[in-house]
């Protein structure tokens, strides 16, 4: 599956340059989405999470409501699994 990722990480890289460069907001926040979405699979869990909070405010600043429930969707659900993971409180004392 490491192999598909790197396939998709590269494919999104340059749908989101190109759309950067045509300058489209719209187009360029799904591949970022994406792009967040692919980089947490990978475990790069800073990287992915800055990618989907940066997306994220941009879609509410350029009112693109479909991208941005989509980033809150994603990010809820990252955030929930956090949260869920059982931790030993021993561990932090």
């Amino acid at each position: 599956m490491s192999g598909q990722l790197e396939e998709a990480q590269m494919a999104l890289t340059e749908v989101s340059k190109s759309s950067r460069e045509l300058g489209s907001e719209l187009m360029e926040a799904w591949p970022q989405i994406y792009l967040g979405a692919a980089l947490l699979a990978k475990g790069q869990m800073t990287q992915g999470l800055k990618m989907l909070e940066e997306v994220r405010a941009a879609c509410l600043e350029n009112k693109i409501r479909s991208a941005y429930v989509s980033t809150e969707y994603i990010l809820g659900k990252v955030y929930s699994l956090i949260a869920l993971v059982p931790c030993n409180i021993y561990k932090f004392g």
